[in-house]
């Protein structure tokens, strides 16, 4: 088991698909986190099935263990006090039996020794060689036991019965005190969970686990996720200047890389911000339909000047706007692309 703070490590699993999750650490302070390594493809992009930070998730894991646990808290400090002086009394009733078996097999050896023919010295010979080495067995299963009788435990003293019983009380005070690890708390855990299956709600940022106990029984928890707050000035990325220079459609250069942009900005340049968009002019999508080209080759006549293009900046439909005449001779002939246009 490994000593990171993911409190589910080997015990969470995808309620999409069945994987177990994996952990991961991020942020400043590493915080845990689980993630599926199932995806879908999303936009042409693959998202994992599940991916949720761990923080809140650990935190309600754990508040449901030490619910599950209160009950029993504190029947269960009585019975370790009521057990402290048996289990010494357990252990010394079994180191007597050991001697009683050695001193048993010493004696049964003895006399085997003692009935054998002294003119047979080879079996003799062994016979007392096997006596020797019970005599040796009894004298350590005695010392073992003379020991054991020596380090008898003292009995708890009051105060001290009021100390366990108060453990037995505030779980949660041993749960979250800075002796016990987080490999502590991951064992702890596992006494009583078979596994955490997570199943993520984000359209109700919601989070629903389903925790398996040990025994077969099953309880659920909700988990409400952060609503996302995205910044109140935000520009779409379709109308942002580093979109214009990536595209084309206005001019810019950089000293070095990674320096910041500059752009002259004139009439000319001006002219290509608009509100709204006149006739002749259509979206890029449907200007490639009707020249028949790539949006890259559109991009690369539009660098040259030719079409002319536009930049609508208002209303829902924002974007690059292409002229796109009624005829178009020559515009995006083949025999044009050896002056460089892809």
């Amino acid at each position: 088991m490994r000593e990171g703070a993911a409190l589910l490590q080997g015990l969470a699993v995808c309620g999409h698909c069945g994987r177990r999750l994996a952990v991961h650490y991020s942020g400043r302070f590493s915080a845990p986190g689980y993630h599926c390594a199932g995806k879908n493809i999303v936009n042409g992009r693959g998202e994992y099935y599940l991916n949720i930070g761990g923080v809140q998730i650990d935190a309600a894991v754990a508040e449901a263990f030490l619910a599950a646990l209160a009950p029993a808290g504190l029947e269960a400090s009585l019975q370790a006090i009521e057990q402290f002086d048996a289990d010494h009394e357990t252990a010394l009733a079994q180191f007597r039996r050991d001697v009683e078996r050695a001193r048993y097999n010493a004696q049964r050896a003895e006399r085997r020794y003692r009935a054998v023919d002294p003119e047979n010295r080879l079996v003799a010979r062994g016979l007392e060689a096997e006596w020797e080495s019970a005599l040796l067995e009894l004298k350590t299963a005695e010392s073992k036991l003379s020991d054991r009788e020596h380090a008898r435990p003292r009995s708890l003293t009051h105060e001290e019965r009021d100390a366990i019983l108060a453990l037995g009380k505030d779980l949660k005070r041993i749960w979250f005190a800075p002796t016990t690890s987080d490999r502590d708390r991951k064992e702890l855990l596992r006494t009583l969970l078979d596994d955490v299956t997570l199943r993520v709600e984000r359209d109700k940022y919601n989070a629903h686990l389903t925790l398996r106990w040990r025994g077969g029984l099953f309880s659920e928890v909700n988990v409400p996720l952060p609503h996302s707050h995205p910044s109140p000035i935000r520009t779409a990325d379709d109308a942002t200047l580093h979109r214009c220079l990536n595209d084309g459609f206005i001019a810019g250069e950089q000293i070095t890389p990674g320096a910041p942009w500059r752009i002259r900005i004139n009439d000319e340049l001006r002219s290509r911000f608009v509100e709204s968009a006149t006739e002749g002019y259509v979206k890029m999508f449907k200007a490639m339909n009707l020249l028949g080209v790539s949006r890259q080759t559109i991009l690369q006549r539009v660098k040259r000047g030719e079409p002319k293009a536009v930049h609508v900046y208002r209303g829902r439909a924002k974007g690059i706007r292409i002229l796109v005449p009624a005829a178009a001779p020559d515009l995006f002939d083949p025999l044009k692309k050896t002056e460089g246009v892809v």
